[in-house]
């Protein structure tokens, strides 16, 4: 028949195709209004399941020694509200105004930099290398460095109204967490078959584990790395001491490279003083880096994720380019939950598998 001829149904398909673009394209203004919604709900789902690991210890401890649930929750609960209060009273402060007082004059501070660091590369002799062409390329991709955080920093202090705007389900979400675990999805396991649900309990049971494990061990690190950055910044006397621990912190979030991303703005403030203070400050993060590798998270983590550094790179790049910093964070322990369940899939295969041989 004619409908059935090569040309027709080629034809067909490729109408069809222009007109899911071209309706794709009518619906892109409401799809964005939904996607901004629906992100700003991830973010709260995020920053909920983080606290719900971070918090989950405690309400285990309390509940083993008798304390009612709903009493143990309240108690982490006021908790969190006392360490909000602390950090408020007493950190915010001094971070804010070493941010203030560092972006409100980057240029001047970039200057600075640029000179100091052209006088330390003049200190060695570059015979084989293009010296001009080397010091350009550290300044330039130094200070694109330093204006991408300075203006990432200054986004994040000045939107923290509509941050918190964010988190305001987040103590809603956690509440429930706390108080019923993943009972309250419970209801999503009955959808399969009976004979299928204990191999799905078996799997969201090492979900839970991966993400317990990543996000205590990473948390609590990257809380311990950044009290000894700033111990040692403030030792050898160092500005903003404050404001590049706190990034410390941040940053050995991510694994692998966040160390490294946080140790340049240190290193180019240490330059501006002099290239002493830089040496200073390379000697104070490879002394806490090796304090980390050696002891730390070996004594706190226990575990690694077996995942390639290569792999955690290209994750990382992945991460940046789908959810910006944001991303950062959250790539590799998805990442880590799609291998756990990866591998569990395969062993109750191969499982099943000899039982019906």
């Amino acid at each position: 028949m004619w409908y059935n001829k090569k040309l027709f149904k080629l034809c067909v398909t490729t109408l069809t195709i222009f007109l899911c673009i071209y309706m794709a394209f009518q619906i892109l203004p409401f799809l964005a209004t939904f996607l901004g919604l629906i992100s700003n709900l991830i973010f709260s789902i995020i920053i909920a399941q983080v606290l719900y690991y971070v918090a989950r210890p405690i309400r285990d401890f309390l509940v083993e020694r008798n304390v009612p649930r709903i009493l143990a929750i309240t108690l982490i609960f006021i908790l969190l509200c006392i360490c909000f209060g602390l950090v408020v009273m007493f950190i915010w402060p001094f971070l804010s105004e070493q941010v203030n007082e560092f972006t409100a004059t980057p240029k001047e501070k970039m200057k600075e930099v640029e000179g100091k660091t052209m006088d330390f590369l003049n200190s060695f002799n570059f015979t084989s290398l293009n010296e001009k062409q080397l010091q350009e390329s550290l300044i330039f991709y130094g200070k694109e460095l330093m204006q991408y955080i300075l203006n990432n920093i200054t986004f994040a202090l000045s939107s923290l109204a509509q941050i918190a705007s964010y988190l305001i389900v987040t103590p809603f979400l956690l509440f429930y967490l706390l108080k019923e675990d993943y009972g309250m999805f419970s209801g999503a396991i009955d959808i399969f078959p009976f004979s299928k649900r204990k191999s799905i309990n078996q799997i969201t049971e090492n979900v839970d584990k991966t993400l317990a494990q990543y996000i205590n061990g990473q948390v609590l690190v990257a809380c311990i790395v950044g009290i000894l950055i700033f111990i040692g910044y403030s030792i050898i006397g160092l500005n903003y001491a404050y404001a590049l621990a706190f990034l410390a912190f941040v940053f050995n979030l991510i694994p692998f490279c966040g160390p490294f991303i946080s140790t340049i703005p240190a290193v180019l403030i240490g330059l501006s003083g002099s290239s002493f203070m830089a040496f200073k400050v390379i000697f104070v993060v490879i002394a806490v880096h090796l304090l980390d590798l050696n002891l730390i998270s070996p004594r706190i983590v226990g575990y690694t994720l077996n995942i390639h550094p290569t792999t955690i790179i290209l994750l990382l790049v992945l991460g940046f380019s789908l959810g910006g910093f944001l991303g950062l964070f959250v790539i590799t322990p998805l990442y880590a939950v799609c291998q756990s369940i990866v591998r569990d899939v395969i062993e109750i295969k191969e499982a099943s598998e000899k039982v019906e041989g």
